[in-house]
C-alpha cells in the first residue's frame, strides 16, 4: 500500500472518530442546567404523585399519623410514645405503600399491605424465637444489636426492631 494511501485512511479514521465523539456530546446539557434547586420544588408526597416529578427521593417525611394514614390508604397502629418521624415510602410508580414510625428512643415500627413476611430491612439476622402474642404468630430476630420482631395479619405485614430491648407491653400494643 502506498503512504499516500495510508494516509489518507488515517485521517479517514481520525475525522470519523472525531464526527463520533460530536455526536456522542451533541445536545447534551451540563449538571448544573440539569439539577432542580430543592427550595423551588418541595419533595412531598402531593409532589411526587400529583406533579409527576421524575427521580425522587422514595423516602418522604410526613407530618403525623394522620396525614400518614390518608397516604398509605389504611390504619396505623401506633404506641402512645413520643414520636421523632412519620415516613412514607413510595414506589418505582410513585404510590405510598408502606409505612415507618421512628420513635424518639429510636424504636422503629413498620408497616406494609403485602405478603410479604418480613418487611423490617433488616438482613442477615439470626432467628430466635416464636411467640404467640394475642393470638398472632411473631417471630423474634436478632442482628447485631438489633432485636425486632415481624409478624402479619389481615394481609399487613409489621416490622418492630429496637436496640433497647423489647418491651412485652409495647408488644402487647402493637400485635393485635
Amino acid at each position: 500500500m502506498s503512504k499516500g494511501k495510508l494516509i489518507f485512511k488515517l485521517v479517514f479514521v481520525i475525522v470519523f472518530m472525531i464526527a463520533i465523539i460530536c455526536l456522542r456530546f451533541a445536545g447534551t446539557n451540563t449538571k448544573e442546567e440539569n439539577t432542580v434547586n430543592q427550595t423551588e420544588v418541595e419533595n412531598t408526597v402531593e409532589n411526587t404523585i400529583e406533579n409527576g416529578l421524575g427521580r425522587i427521593n422514595p423516602i418522604v417525611e410526613v407530618s403525623s399519623k394522620e396525614e400518614m394514614e390518608e397516604k398509605l390508604g389504611f390504619e396505623v397502629p401506633m404506641l402512645t410514645k413520643e414520636v421523632e418521624k412519620y415516613i412514607v415510602i413510595i414506589d418505582a410508580d410513585r404510590k405510598p405503600y408502606h409505612g415507618r414510625i421512628i420513635y424518639s428512643d429510636g424504636n422503629t415500627f413498620e408497616i406494609e399491605k403485602t405478603d410479604e413476611k418480613d418487611i423490617s430491612g433488616i438482613y442477615g439476622s439470626e432467628f430466635k424465637s416464636k411467640n404467640l402474642y394475642n393470638g398472632i404468630d411473631a417471630e423474634k430476630y436478632t442482628y447485631e444489636n438489633t432485636e425486632y420482631v415481624i409478624w402479619q395479619k389481615d394481609g399487613f405485614s409489621y416490622s418492630y426492631s429496637t436496640e433497647n430491648g423489647l418491651a412485652l407491653s409495647e408488644l402487647m400494643s402493637l400485635i393485635k
